[in-house]
């Protein structure tokens, strides 16, 4: 006879690292189809990405890696609530939306760009935080 002791602790954590596994892809993806059509109707995409620089073009891979670790952050944020609140996925929801809302303070500050740019950065910023909010909400639930 075998006993499984803590079984459906790990079951939820190996649901939660999926969700987050599946929520960065689907965010960096997201995002990089919006660059790429943004890029594909000339949209400049030159800006100051990293304090102290001159503007240039955002690379690619800064907005995937930026749309992962957002994930990645937003998978232990989950994890978290899931463990310590009965209501740990509303209260993500809530969260991740009210997070979504203030980053987009950043593409509206971003200095010396254009608009076309910064709409852009409000549309990967909203595909991202959405699509990650969605895919931890969906398939990390217990």
């Amino acid at each position: 006879m075998t006993t499984v002791i803590g079984s459906r602790n790990e079951a939820s954590l190996t649901r939660i690292v999926f969700a987050g596994v599946a929520a960065a892809v689907v965010a960096a993806v997201g995002d990089a189809v919006v660059y790429a059509l943004a890029r594909a109707i000339k949209v400049t995409m030159v800006m100051p990405y990293q304090p102290g620089i001159q503007p240039a073009i955002l690379p690619i891979g800064t907005v995937v890696s930026a749309a992962v670790v957002g994930a990645i952050a937003a998978t232990v944020v989950f994890a978290v609530l899931s463990k310590v609140s009965p209501n740990g996925v509303r209260v993500f929801q809530i969260v991740g939306g009210l997070f979504l809302v203030l980053t987009f303070a950043a593409p509206l500050s971003v200095a010396s760009t254009d608009t076309a740019t910064r709409v852009t950065l409000l549309l990967m910023h909203i595909v991202a935080g959405s699509s990650i909010i969605a895919s931890l909400t969906l398939l990390g639930r217990r």
